[in-house]
C-alpha cells in the first residue's frame, strides 16, 4: 500500500527511475546515431554507454553532445535536408556545464563560493537542460530513419 512506503522505499524507488531513464536517454542517443551512416558519424552507438561509468561520464558527456551535434548535422547536410538547429549543442552544453559545476564543491578551492543550495539550482536547471536535450534529439532522430531516408514530415498522414 501506498501509505507504507517509508522514506528508504521512496528513495530507492527514485534511484530506480533515475536510473531507467538515464538508460532509455542513452539508448535513445545510440539510436540516433545508428540512423546516421558510418561516414558522417563523429563517434559510434556503442560509445555513449561509456555514459554509465561513474564519474567519467561527467567529461565523457560533453564529448558525446558534441559528437552528436556533430554527426547530425552532417547526416543532415549529406540527405540534403534543411534544418535550423545547431542539432542540440546549446542545450547540450548547457546541461553538461550545469551538471559538472553542481557536482563540484569549489568551496574547497575558493572558500564561500559553493553552497550546496547553489549546487541543487544547478542540479535542477541541468534536469531541465537534460529533458530539453533529450526531446531534442528524439525528435531529430524522428526524422531520420534506419534506411537513410527522410520520414513524412508530422502531420503528413498521406501513405507513401
Amino acid at each position: 500500500m501506498l501509505g507504507s512506503i517509508g522514506p528508504t522505499e521512496l528513495i530507492l524507488a527514485i534511484l530506480v527511475a533515475i536510473i531507467v531513464a538515464g538508460v532509455l536517454y542513452i539508448i535513445g542517443l545510440k539510436d540516433i546515431l545508428g540512423k546516421c551512416k558510418r561516414e558522417n558519424r563523429a563517434i559510434s552507438p556503442g560509445q555513449v554507454f561509456l555514459l554509465l561509468i561513474p564519474v567519467f561520464n561527467i567529461i565523457w558527456h560533453f564529448a558525446v553532445v558534441l559528437s552528436i551535434s556533430k554527426t547530425v548535422k552532417r547526416e543532415f547536410d549529406s540527405r540534403g535536408i534543411v534544418v535550423e538547429s545547431d542539432f542540440g549543442k546549446s542545450v547540450g552544453i548547457a546541461m553538461c556545464t550545469l551538471f559538472t559545476m553542481s557536482v563540484i564543491p569549489f568551496g574547497s578551492i575558493i572558500p564561500y563560493v559553493w553552497d550546496p543550495v547553489v549546487g541543487l539550482l544547478m542540479r535542477a536547471g541541468a534536469a531541465v537542460c537534460w529533458i530539453a536535450y533529450w526531446i531534442t534529439i528524439h525528435k531529430l532522430s524522428e526524422r531520420l530513419d534506419p534506411n537513410g531516408q527522410r520520414i513524412q514530415p508530422a502531420g503528413d498522414d498521406r501513405a507513401s
